[in-house]
């Protein structure tokens, strides 16, 4: 079901977290299992994996300001133009936003090499996952990076 034909959110009717809008128990641990499925296809170069992982209206704004869509953000990868040794999460937290909605927030710890530049990221972020019939899928990311001396 595409997100503008689902029921509307009134705050207050019922629990956000209701399994009629895709929040089964144990959705956080689902969830952060599909996270780190997509952290493992970037660090793989898994095109396939990461398309899979995240939704066909992706929208990916990475910390230096360019913004991806999906099949941009796998080709860079797949074709090992963006390449990661470590990706690791110094905080991750999931939230409920809304029907098949959630919000993941945190600190990403990030090494790797983007077309011969060395990265040494710290990224704090804000993503949103959303529940299509497939599962969920990542629907929007956008970080900056704690690192980058002040101009």
């Amino acid at each position: 079901m595409a997100f503008w034909s689902r029921p509307p959110f009134t705050p207050g009717t019922r629990p956000i977290e209701s399994p009629e809008w895709g929040f089964a128990p144990g959705w956080k641990t689902e969830l952060a299992a599909r996270d780190d499925e997509r952290l493992a296809a970037m660090r793989a170069g898994d095109g396939a994996r990461l398309e899979e992982v995240c939704s066909a209206d992706l929208r990916f704004g990475h910390s230096i300001g360019r913004v991806d869509t999906r099949a941009e953000l796998v080709r860079v990868h797949a074709e090992r133009s963006l390449t990661w040794t470590s990706l690791e999460y110094a905080e991750r937290s999931f939230r409920a936003i809304g029907p098949g909605l959630a919000l993941m927030e945190g600190r990403l710890l990030a090494k790797g090499n983007d077309l011969g530049v060395v990265l040494n990221l710290d990224l704090v972020f804000l993503a949103v996952w959303w529940r299509e019939a497939a599962g969920w899928k990542m629907l929007a990311w956008q970080s900056t990076n704690r690192s980058r001396p002040p101009a």
